[in-house]
């Protein structure tokens, strides 16, 4: 019986005795020897691993989806953040993973060796757009811009010299 072993994360594809195929075997008996010789030949290829992203926004990289990536293959990944929809804004707070990407992070970034099934999802918080236009007699002490969606605000109107609220 011969023995193939292939190296460490890589797999065997293929075995040619005497140029026939027997499949991704990792041995093989050989029956009634006689004189003459006999050739085997064996396959390998690096295993490969399923990177599964998602994104409820934007356009991560690598993308939306399952990609099969070879054994220790760096990953670099990102989104661009913000992604602004009108009024609305959508901010990357982070991401969550499992496999061969650490488990959270606070980023739009990040970078792994893929050595097993990996997951990673980007996680999202809304902000929306606060329009603050004071008449000329009197002031607010907000300014305009993107406040976190959910979040109280207290905003405090003052009149201008000589002016008063009418009730």
């Amino acid at each position: 019986i011969y023995t193939i072993t292939p190296d460490p994360n890589y797999h065997i594809t293929d075995v040619l005795v005497d140029t026939v195929s027997q499949g991704a075997t990792n041995s093989y008996d050989f029956m009634n020897v006689t004189n003459g010789g006999h050739m085997i030949d064996a396959t390998f290829a690096i295993d490969e691993y399923a990177l599964t992203v998602a994104s409820d926004y934007g356009a991560p990289n690598p993308a939306v989806g399952v990609s099969s990536n070879a054994w220790n293959t760096l990953i670099n990944a990102s989104v661009a953040s913000p992604v602004i929809a009108g009024l609305t804004q959508y901010v990357c707070v982070g991401w969550t993973g499992g496999g061969s990407v650490p488990g959270s992070g606070t980023s739009n970034a990040v970078s792994f060796n893929i050595t097993d099934i990996t997951t990673l999802t980007w996680n999202w918080s809304t902000q929306v757009w606060l329009n603050l236009n004071p008449p000329a007699n009197g002031s607010v002490d907000l300014s305009s811009g993107w406040y976190w969606h959910g979040t109280n605000l207290t905003l405090t109107a003052t009149p201008a010299s000589n002016y008063q609220f009418v009730t």
